[in-house]
């Protein structure tokens, strides 16, 4: 998602009590762009355990990582980002003419307010016009926190974003790799964002097909792969939002263009994606459920595991492997997935993401 003019950063206070992350500026509280009085962006976060003091620039506090909160605020156009007590502050050096409200030019909502071209919903935490409260309550009967995650410990954090019904493998794979306690799973950008701001996580996982990331989180995942974090991502608008991101060339890859049906994806290398420990067949693709499906990549530095045609060609990289072996990058949607093509009794994509998890852990 492009951001113009207010970017915005969830972070979280200490999880045993609810709170309200106020997403509007407070020194501004309309929305309208420009610098706030003091110069600066504060993201108000109020509870009760919030009142700890640790106001030097470059120390963690509760609910804000320091290092996170630098790389996210400087990734946006700010100077600098500081822990204060719960929050994340950004001290601006922004560009504060642009309109939060116009469209871009391919047609998408930049505020993230709006749906885009192809009907998909990108409200998420950037819109400087929401509130969002996140209550860090107890599960409730489906096993759901009322903050929109499940479980579960600090090792493995996932975000599940569906479009068109689409088919959710992580679950299944976490729990059949004895991994489903040390995950937690969110299915909202708010959620994740503020989990991923909060937490120390040693694998993320993002499979999205509907909502725009945001900004923040981005740079807050390239911040993640940079401190030796693992992460297997799948995203919908990476080419057409960030295809120029340090996270994409992170990752040793090009993206070259995205596409709008689903495309078979071959594999091209045996070990270790598609062998270890299981052997996984070719995918077959047919369901198409939202606009884009996701995009062609040429790797740089990256390793091809798989592509569009039988045998590797240029742009035609489906799934790649970064250089250190830490970012393991979808250019197919897994939700598309519905197969058992080799008939053991479990879904390809699962064998795919236990095999994939696997590698990182």
């Amino acid at each position: 998602m492009r951001v113009h003019g207010l970017a915005l950063f969830l972070v979280s206070t200490a999880p045993a009590c609810e709170m309200v992350v106020d997403v509007r500026d407070p020194a501004n509280p309309d929305g309208e762009t420009g610098a706030p009085d003091d110069g600066r962006h504060d993201i108000d976060v109020r509870g009760e355990d919030a009142g700890i003091d640790s106001r030097d620039e470059g120390v963690d506090s509760p609910g804000c990582r320091a290092a996170i909160c630098v790389s996210a605020c400087t990734s946006l156009g700010y100077e600098t980002g500081e822990c204060v007590e719960a929050e994340c502050r950004c001290r601006p050096e922004r560009d504060a003419g642009a309109d939060a409200d116009a469209p871009d030019g391919d047609g998408r909502d930049a505020d993230g307010d709006g749906r885009d071209g192809d009907g998909r919903d990108v409200a998420d935490a950037d819109s400087p016009d929401a509130d969002a409260e996140v209550d860090v309550g107890d599960a409730d009967a489906d096993g759901w926190d009322a903050d929109g995650d499940a479980g579960g410990g600090g090792r493995i954090l996932v975000f599940f974003g569906s479009c068109g019904a689409g088919l959710e493998h992580i679950s299944p794979a976490l729990a059949n790799l004895h991994l489903a306690a040390d995950a937690t799973i969110t299915t909202d950008v708010p959620t994740f964002s503020t989990r991923l701001a909060a937490g120390s996580w040693d694998l993320i996982v993002v499979d999205n097909y509907t909502n725009g990331i945001g900004d923040a989180a981005m740079a807050m995942l390239e911040a993640h792969v940079a401190a030796g974090g693992g992460l297997i991502l799948a995203s919908w608008e990476l080419y057409s939002e960030y295809a120029a991101h340090g996270l994409v060339s992170r990752a040793g890859v090009r993206l070259s263009s995205e596409y709008t049906h689903p495309l078979p994806i071959y594999h091209w290398r045996t070990a270790p994606l598609f062998s270890t420990p299981n052997a996984v067949p070719d995918l077959d693709l047919t369901a198409d459920r939202c606009g884009v499906d996701g995009q062609h990549m040429e790797p740089t530095t990256a390793i091809a595991h798989a592509g569009y045609t039988r045998t590797a060609g240029t742009d035609q990289a489906a799934l790649t492997v970064s250089p250190d072996g830490r970012v393991v990058l979808h250019g197919f949607m897994p939700q598309l997935v519905s197969q058992d093509a080799d008939l053991d009794g479990k879904q390809d994509m699962v064998e795919l993401y236990e095999n994939e998890l696997e590698l990182l852990l």
